[in-house]
Parts: structure tokens; sequence; C-alpha cells
């Protein structure tokens, strides 16, 4: 009886792992019933299969310990600031980092399979440009009309999330597709070859109408990295000219975007929210100011830095961060933040299983870049960052290439 419960929480906690890969795609409320039921599922798991046995201290722990330290900051700071009255707000969306950590330490069920999380992005993604394009929209309706891509993105924008959440999804996805292509290749039957090679195809074009700049770069970043990655391996030569030519084929398929212009680039918003950053950065560069001060300091350099046009529209929001990690770290915690930031970003490529390394630096340089234009890892992307990093370090890996036996033939009798 005890066995076959523990079977059931076990099975419960992967279901509600994947259901929470696949929520990742859509806006935050709509991610909570998937998240609730995987932290619970898994507080019930820790007893059944009583989990404190797997506690091991290894090169993965220890990354894990920063994350704990850099979530603890926050805490750190906080009876040495002047303010308190942006702690609650911020910290909760940090609240995945510290459960994430835990959950490092304790170990994930033997069910985990990289490829159940690996196919879950593309087939949401897949399945969300559908049901836009096939049902919100329309077929006709999208093929017919010149406005499409203003129709796509107001349908995405009603029915699934921001082009932030939504891009780095499908961005995930194409890194998924490239894997199990470039491991399972001989294994797969040729159906099943093109069906991932199509998928590609369509998350590519999807990307290029979504609205948002940085995860269509991106995301031609990851395709002229993959087809160096197999041209690579097959002709270093060739390799080499393709490598070259990859900044001329960026900027030529970048500047087909609408939104990368220079009028578009002048009047980005980013420009005086990184100002007003660099500004706060300067008055305390080592140890930075901690959460509240830190928001308050912002946003009177903002308010003093912003257009008239943004003034009207910052009104909706109760708090407008420097849309980039590595300033608002900057901010918050000087150079040990920055600094620490930069070691849970990169140190997961060294520690990370050689079989997935190159997909991690994938993953992880997709990271980096959205980092560049979003507060990533301590904001809404938490929870994605969490689970992806818990997929490289911890998830047993099932994707693997066939391995032919080698028959030695028999010798010739004499």
């Amino acid at each position: 009886m005890l066995d076959k419960l523990k079977k059931s929480i076990n099975y419960l906690n992967l279901y509600a792992a994947i259901l929470l890969t696949a929520s990742l795609i859509f806006w935050v409320p709509m991610q909570r019933p998937a998240l609730y039921l995987f932290f619970i599922s898994y507080f019930i798991e820790i007893f059944t299969d009583r989990k404190w046995n797997n506690i091991r201290f290894d090169k993965r722990s220890y990354w894990y310990v920063v994350v704990f330290v850099f979530f603890m900051l926050a805490f750190l700071y906080m009876p040495f600031e002047d303010t308190s009255n942006y702690f609650s707000k911020v910290i909760e969306r940090r609240l995945a980092l510290f459960a994430f950590a835990l959950i490092a330490f304790f170990g994930v069920n033997k069910l985990y399979k990289l490829s159940y999380f690996l196919n879950t992005f593309i087939l949401i993604s897949i399945a969300a440009i559908f049901y836009l394009i096939f049902y919100r929209i329309g077929v006709l309706e999208f093929i017919l009309n010149p406005e499409r891509v203003q129709i796509f993105n107001l349908a995405r924008i009603e029915w699934v999330s921001t082009h932030m959440i939504f891009n780095f999804y499908l961005n995930m996805s194409l890194i998924a597709c490239w894997y199990i292509l470039t491991r399972t290749w001989r294994k797969l039957i040729w159906w099943e070859r093109y069906l991932y090679i199509t998928a590609m195809s369509v998350i590519f074009f999807a990307l290029s109408i979504s609205e948002g700049r940085s995860g269509f770069i991106m995301s031609i970043l990851l395709m002229l990295g993959f087809l160096f990655i197999e041209i690579w391996k097959r002709r270093k030569v060739i390799g080499i000219v393709v490598a070259l030519l990859i900044p001329f084929a960026v900027i030529g398929l970048a500047s087909q975007k609408d939104r990368i212009s220079e009028k578009m680039l002048r009047s980005e918003p980013r420009l005086f929210l990184w100002k007003s950053a660099l500004e706060v950065i300067k008055t305390s560069p080592i140890v930075g100011h901690g959460i509240s001060d830190t928001q308050n300091l912002f946003t009177e350099r903002r308010e003093i830095n912003e257009t008239e046009q943004f003034k009207e529209e910052a009104k909706q929001y109760v708090q407008v961060d420097a849309h980039n990690q590595y300033l608002q770290s900057s901010m918050e915690f000087g150079v040990i933040g920055l600094l620490l930031l930069l070691l849970i970003y990169i140190y997961p490529v060294f520690i990370v299983d050689k079989n997935r390394q190159l997909m991690t630096v994938f993953i992880i340089a997709t990271c980096m870049f959205q980092s560049m234009f979003d507060v990533f890892i301590t904001n809404t992307f938490s929870v994605f960052f969490g689970l992806l990093m818990l997929l490289m370090l911890f998830v047993k890996n099932d994707v693997t290439s066939r391995k032919i036996a080698v028959q030695k033939e028999p010798e010739l009798e004499s």
C-alpha cells in the first residue's frame, strides 16, 4: 500500500512538472495552478521518498549554494536599507530561486526523463502557434490580411502571453528540436526527422512575425549556431567560413524586422531606463543599495530621464525596473551581486554532463542575452530558469543516439 502511494505521488509530481513546463508559455496567472501542484506534490514526495537520504554535496550542489546566497542577499541588506516598501513585492518574484535550490539538494524522482520536457516545449510551441492562427485569427484571415503580423501579435497578447515570454519559450523549443535531431538522427524514422525539421521551421517563422527584437535576433543566432555546429562536425574548413559569415547573416536577417530601425531604436524606452540605472550604480558601485532603496532611487532617476509618453504609460505599473538583469543586480548588490549573477549563469556549463553541455551553452547564452533586455531570473523568468537548470543538471538524459554494435567477423580457417 505504501509503495503504491509512493509511486502515485512520483507520477503526480512528474505530470505536474510536465504541466508546469507546458504552462510557462502563458501569462503568469495561468502558470500558477501548475506551479502550486508541482511544489505541493514535491513537498509530499520529500516524505514519501525520504529524500533527506539523497542529500549529497557535489559540484552541482555548490552551484545551488550560490543561487541560495544570491537570493538571501535581499534579506541581508534589508536591515541596512532606509526603506522597505518594495521588499515583499520584489522578493515574491524570487522565491523560485530558493525553491529550486532546495529541490537540487533533495533531488528529483527517477521518473523524470529529459525527452518528456524537450518534447513538451516543442508540442506546446506548435500548439500555441496553430491555436492563434487557425482558431483565434483564422487561417484565411491570416493569409489574406496584409496586417497579419499585427493581428497575430494582438491575438498572442490576448490569449497567450507577452512577446518576451512567448519568444523565449519558442527559442527553448528550437534548442530542443536541434538537440533531439543531432543526438538521435539515426534512431529516428524518416517521417520523425521531417516532423522535427518542420517544427523548427514553423517556430522560426512565428518568431519572425512575433513582436520583440531580442527574441528574433536570438533565434537567428541559434539557427546559425546549429548550422555552424553541424557543418563543423563534418567539414571544419567550411565551418570556419560559415562562422565568418554569421555576423553578416545576423545583420541581414535582423534588419528585416520592422522594430529594428534607427527611428525605433532612438525612441526605445530602455535607453533612458539603462541610463537611470547607471546613475544609481555610480552612487554605490561596490555594495549597492538593497532591493527597496534601489527601486526608490531608480524611480527618482527614471522620472527625471523619462519621456512624456512613457510617463503616461508608467502610471499603470506599480513598479518599473531597469529592464536589464545585470544593471538591476548591480544597483541592488553592487559588484557582489553582479559577480554572483555571472557565476549563476556561467558555472552550469562546466558542471553539466558532457552529453548535454553544448545544449546548456545554447540555453545559457539565450538566458544571458535575454537578461540584457529584461530583469530575468529575479522577475518573470525565475521559475523558467529554475526549471531549465533542474533539467540540465539533475534530470536523466534519455536523448541518446543508437549505439550500433560492431560484430567481429569470424576468422577464416586456414
